[in-house]
């Protein structure tokens, strides 16, 4: 067995352990890279009522925040996804940029968006929570 091969059968299994503790987890692509991303709380979708969205930094992934995003899913839709090298996402051979970052995020929000709409026949509104240097973000992705 090659070492690739070792390396893919040893990613599955961390991805399938992953799905028993995240069962809402997904990998969806963004520019031909797989990003890890997890969805709480779908069944709160309400038009008029916002998507909370968790944005992490500096290599914390979204198990940072769980704790509170089970807490809001209680009473509303939480999305939240690892950048590239983070968790299961791939790297994506770019620099973390504000651009990127703010980028990436519109990418991974757009196909749940889309979901979203067509379940709930809404388009929602988005609230989001930074860790860090969240204002450089938040005015970024203000084009979100």
């Amino acid at each position: 067995m090659s070492n690739n091969s070792q390396w893919n059968s040893l990613l599955e299994k961390v991805l399938v352990n992953r799905k028993k503790v995240f069962p809402n987890l997904e990998l969806i692509a963004v520019n031909g890279f797989k990003v890890e991303r997890i969805t709480y709380g779908m069944e709160n979708s309400q038009k008029g009522k916002p998507v909370i969205v968790f944005e992490n930094w500096r290599g914390t992934n979204f198990e940072y925040w769980l704790p509170v995003i089970q807490e809001i899913s209680k009473k509303n839709t939480v999305f939240a996804y690892n950048r590239p090298r983070i968790g299961s996402s791939e790297d994506d051979n770019q620099l973390p940029s504000i651009d990127h970052i703010v980028e990436l995020l519109r990418q991974s929000l757009l196909e749940k968006g889309r979901m979203l709409a067509k379940v709930c026949n809404l388009c929602p509104s988005i609230t989001m929570v930074f860790y860090r240097h969240g204002l450089q973000i938040r005015a970024s992705s203000a084009r979100l």
